[in-house]
């Protein structure tokens, strides 16, 4: 594994603490849909793609 992703929503100090904890960057990016409990498939698979 070389990266965690994550919403924005989620906090900034989790993201630090996992990349604390195992040394693996935390990205977080705007994936959330219109329900926030979810992320959006489209955006998370544009992300994919963009990183590959």
């Amino acid at each position: 594994m070389t990266h965690v992703v994550c919403d924005l929503s989620h906090d900034m100090a989790a993201c630090a603490d996992v990349t604390n904890r195992f040394g693996i960057p935390c990205v977080r990016l705007p994936l959330s849909g219109d329900d926030p409990q979810r992320y959006d498939p489209r955006k998370v698979c544009e992300m994919l793609v963009s990183t590959g």
